[in-house]
């Protein structure tokens, strides 16, 4: 049975991590707010703007926007990395291609991809070059572009899933 200082603390923790979510979406609606009065809604600048409060908000080391790419002729398909978080200098670089990947398009279901117990040190396939090994994958499609938005790696590895706010 859990003492009184076990579950305030878990309790302390919840809240914590509810209210990184309750600001990111906060922030998340006052961006599309400023924005929209400026007359310069582009949901790439939005995406931008938000990946600090998504990767804070949901305990990530890494959040991204990549836009999916296609060479019809030569039947090659590539993710463009539009957005990142924190390092921005990998902006315009590819996502290597991969099953993965591939299935978010055709399914459009999201994906957590969080190890239980100790994690591999093998990066997901796909996101090499965050050196991933747990993520939150989700696609985007608007009228004329697919993107994958992602959250990789956690902050604090300790911490429960990225998804657990209860």
């Amino acid at each position: 049975m859990p003492t009184t200082r076990e579950m305030w603390s878990d309790s302390r923790r919840d809240a914590d991590r509810h209210n990184r979510v309750l600001l990111a979406l906060n922030r998340a609606t006052d961006e599309v707010r400023r924005m929209e009065h400026e007359a310069r809604l582009d949901i790439d600048e939005v995406l931008d703007r938000l990946l600090p409060d998504l990767a804070q908000a949901l305990n990530a080391e890494n959040a991204f926007v990549a836009a999916l790419g296609r060479d019809e002729d030569r039947g090659q398909n590539w993710f463009e990395l539009t957005a990142v978080y924190p390092n921005r200098n990998l902006r315009g670089h590819h996502l290597k291609w991969s099953d993965l990947l591939q299935q978010i398009v055709q399914d459009g279901e999201p994906r957590v991809i969080d190890p239980l117990g100790k994690e591999t040190s093998d990066p997901i396939p796909g996101l090499d070059i965050f050196d991933s090994t747990s993520a939150i994958l989700v696609r985007m499609q608007t009228s004329d572009t697919v993107r994958i938005v992602g959250l990789c790696n956690k902050a604090d590895p300790s911490s429960v899933s990225y998804t657990h706010l209860t």
